[in-house]
């Protein structure tokens, strides 16, 4: 059986690595938070570049040669842009999964060592039961040897 001394350093190793995994949590939570608003905000000008695009439509107005020219240019950029911006939202996507996954893994993690420091609580006080018997034990002993040297006497 482990000695009191080493169950209570155990039940800190245990604690320290309770609060290392809450604060990384706590702090993928909050990046997880940063790229969901983020996705939105690009989504956001995704969403009014489509409106500017369907806004811009050239079907049925009469344009000269570099009216229309602009006109195509103006489209090909907001077409690249949404490329652009589509492109930012799946790397932002990809990255709050893989924050989605560290965190998950953190939180597993923390339950491990949850379970750990509630099973170093109970080793802790099953010894100090088992110390304060053995205590009783030897002052009742004690107390008899007492009596039966003063009965000797």
């Amino acid at each position: 059986m482990k000695s009191f001394t080493d169950i209570k350093r155990m039940q800190r190793r245990c604690e320290d690595a309770k609060a290392r995994e809450a604060h990384q949590i706590r702090k993928l939570h909050g990046e997880e938070q940063k790229l969901t608003e983020d996705i939105d905000a690009l989504d956001r000008q995704f969403q009014a570049m489509a409106l500017l695009l369907d806004g811009r439509g050239i079907e049925n107005r009469t344009l000269d040669l570099a009216a229309l020219s602009s006109e195509l240019r103006t489209h090909s950029a907001i077409r690249r842009r949404r490329r652009e911006l589509t492109c930012q939202i799946a790397e932002l996507e990809n990255r709050a999964a893989q924050v989605r996954i560290d965190r998950s893994r953190c939180e597993d993690q923390l339950r491990y060592w949850m379970k750990r420091a509630d099973r170093y609580q109970r080793w802790g006080a099953v010894l100090s039961r088992v110390l304060a018997l053995q205590q009783a034990r030897e002052q009742t002993e004690a107390l008899e040897e007492r009596i039966a040297w003063t009965k000797s006497r």
